[in-house]
C-alpha cells in the first residue's frame, strides 16, 4: 500500500513538473522540483542564455525555483512587448531579498526600481522633470562636471609629477569621481577629499543602506522649511518640496530614502565600472586609443584656431564621432548586467502571435545581453570594435538594437546623466593622457567576474601626460 501511495505521489509530482505547470507558457530547460534551473545557471550567465535561445528559440521560460520566468532575447519582440505594449509589462518582481530594508513597511514606497503602477508613474515622472529642471544633461550640470573633472586631472598630473613613473589602479578614484557626480545631483554637493571617509563608508554600507539613510535625515535636517531651502537644487530639494506641497500619498519622509538609494546605486557604480572598462580596453588595443587621440588633437586645433577653451564640452560630441563609437562600443561589450531587471505582467497577455499565455504576475525579463552580443547585429560580437559604430563616411551611426540603457517604459531613468559623465570623462581625460599596461608582455585581463554588476579585475595602468602641438 505504501509503495502504490509513494508510486501514485512520485508520478503526480513528474506529471505536474514536466507537463501541467508548464502548459501555455513557452518551452525551456526541464526544471528540477524546487530548484527549477538553478543549477543550470552559472558564473557564464550570458552563455547559458544564448544556448537556450538556440535551443528553445527567441522566447523561453526558465524556472527560478518553483516560480516561472519569461526570458525574451530577440531585441523585435522587446519592442513589441516593451514599447509597444509598454504597459502590460511595465510591473515589477520586487526582489525583496536584495531590498529586504525596505520591504513591507506600510506607506514605504520603494523608490522608482521596486514599484509598479501609480508609485512607479508618479516618482519615475518626478525624477526624470526634477533632473532636467537641475540642467541633467545640459549646460547646468556640465559646468559642475567640467570643474570636478579638471580638479581630477590636475590631481593625477601633479602626482606624475611628484612620482615620475605613475603606475596606478584607477578605479578608485574613477569611483570617487563618479560618486561626487551622482552626489552633487542627489544631495547638491560633490565629495570633497575631507568628505571621502564619507564616500566609502557609503560604498562599504551600500547593501545594508544604513549610512544613506543618515545622510538623508541629516540633510533634511538642515533644510527644514522652504524658506531656508530656496529655490532647489538638487533632488532631495525637490523631494522635500513635494512633501511639503503634501499633494501625493507617494511622497513621504519614508519614501525619501529608497528613492536616493536607487539613483545613487544606479547612477554610481555602472559609471564608474563602464569607465574602468574603456580604459581597460584602450590599454589592451593602442590602436583605438592612438584613434581617438588623433581626433582629439584636430578638435582642439581646430578650438584653438577659434580662440576657443580647450575644455571638451557636449558641444563637441559631434566632432568626435569615434570617441562616442568607443563609448558605444565599451558599453556593448562590457554588458554590465548579467541578468536583467526582472519585469512582470500587469495583466494577462498573449505573446507571439497568441501562440503563448501570460497570466497577470508572471515575471518576464527583456535579456539585453543577447541583443547586444547578437552576431546577426553585431558580427564577432566578442571583439572590441568601435568601427561598427561608424557609417562609410566616418560618421556615428545609430544601430537601433543597441540598447545599454533597456527600452521602453522602464528604460533607465538615468540615462542622460551617465552618457553625459562618460563622454565628458572620456574625451577630457584622453585629451589629457595615454593610458599603457605596466607590463606589455603581461597586460590586464579582460575577463569579467560575476555579480549583479559585472565587474573586471583590479588592474593597474601606466599613465603619460600627453604632449600636444601648440595650436
Amino acid at each position: 500500500m505504501f509503495l502504490l501511495l509513494f508510486f501514485l505521489f512520485f508520478t503526480t509530482l513528474l506529471f505536474w513538473n514536466f507537463v501541467w505547470k508548464r502548459k501555455g507558457l513557452p518551452p525551456g530547460p526541464i526544471p528540477l522540483p524546487i530548484f527549477g534551473n538553478a543549477f543550470s545557471i552559472n558564473n557564464s550567465i550570458y552563455e547559458q542564455f544564448q544556448i537556450w535561445a538556440k535551443e528553445y528559440g527567441p522566447v523561453y521560460t526558465i524556472w527560478l525555483g518553483e516560480d516561472p520566468t519569461v526570458i525574451v532575447t530577440d531585441y523585435e519582440i522587446m519592442r513589441d512587448l516593451f514599447v509597444k505594449e509598454g504597459d502590460v509589462y511595465a510591473g515589477r518582481n520586487f526582489l525583496v531579498d536584495l531590498f529586504k530594508t525596505f520591504s513591507a513597511a506600510k506607506g514605504d514606497y520603494g523608490g522608482v526600481s521596486r514599484t509598479e503602477g501609480d508609485p512607479w508613474k508618479v516618482m519615475r515622472r518626478f525624477g526624470l522633470t526634477s533632473m532636467r529642471n537641475l540642467g541633467v544633461g545640459r549646460a547646468g550640470l556640465e559646468k559642475h562636471l567640467l570643474e570636478d573633472m579638471e580638479r581630477f586631472i590636475e590631481q593625477i598630473k601633479e602626482e606624475i609629477l611628484e612620482y615620475g613613473e605613475y603606475n596606478v589602479d584607477l578605479h578608485k578614484k574613477i569611483d570617487r569621481l563618479a560618486g561626487s557626480t551622482v552626489n552633487r545631483v542627489i544631495f547638491g554637493y560633490p565629495f570633497e577629499d575631507e568628505q571621502m571617509s564619507d564616500f566609502y563608508e557609503l560604498k562599504q554600507h551600500m547593501e545594508e543602506q544604513a549610512f544613506l539613510l543618515s545622510s538623508v535625515t541629516g540633510h533634511m535636517l538642515m533644510k527644514q522649511t522652504p524658506e531656508e531651502r530656496g529655490e532647489p537644487n538638487d533632488l532631495l530639494d525637490c523631494f522635500l518640496d513635494q512633501i511639503e506641497a503634501g499633494k501625493s500619498e507617494y511622497f513621504s519622509l519614508r519614501s525619501i530614502t529608497p528613492f536616493c538609494f536607487d539613483l545613487f546605486l544606479a547612477g554610481e557604480e555602472t559609471t564608474s565600472v563602464t569607465i574602468s572598462y574603456l580604459i581597460l580596453y584602450l590599454i589592451l588595443d593602442q590602436r583605438v586609443q592612438s584613434k581617438m587621440h588623433e581626433e582629439l588633437d584636430r578638435l582642439e586645433e581646430e578650438k584653438g584656431r577659434n580662440g576657443s577653451d580647450n575644455s571638451v564640452t557636449q558641444a563637441d560630441r559631434g566632432k568626435l564621432p569615434f570617441l562616442n563609437a568607443v563609448i558605444n562600443e565599451t558599453q556593448r561589450v562590457c554588458n554590465l548586467l548579467p541578468l536583467n531587471l526582472t519585469h512582470r505582467t500587469m495583466a494577462d497577455a498573449q505573446i507571439l502571435g497568441g501562440k503563448y499565455h501570460l497570466r497577470k504576475g508572471i515575471s518576464i525579463i527583456p535579456q539585453i545581453s543577447c541583443v547586444l552580443f547578437d552576431e546577426k547585429i553585431f558580427p564577432n560580437p566578442l571583439r572590441f570594435e568601435p568601427e561598427r559604430f561608424l557609417d562609410d563616411q566616418g560618421q556615428l551611426k545609430r544601430i537601433e538594437e543597441f540598447i545599454p540603457f533597456g527600452l521602453g517604459k522602464r528604460i533607465c531613468m538615468g540615462e542622460s546623466l551617465a552618457k553625459t559623465e562618460l563622454f565628458l570623462f572620456t574625451a577630457n581625460f584622453f585629451r589629457n593622457f595615454q593610458v599603457l599596461p605596466v607590463d606589455p608582455l603581461h597586460p590586464p585581463s579582460s575577463e569579467k567576474i560575476g555579480g549583479f554588476i559585472v565587474k573586471h579585475h583590479n588592474y593597474n595602468c601606466r599613465i603619460i601626460v600627453r604632449t600636444r602641438k601648440e595650436s
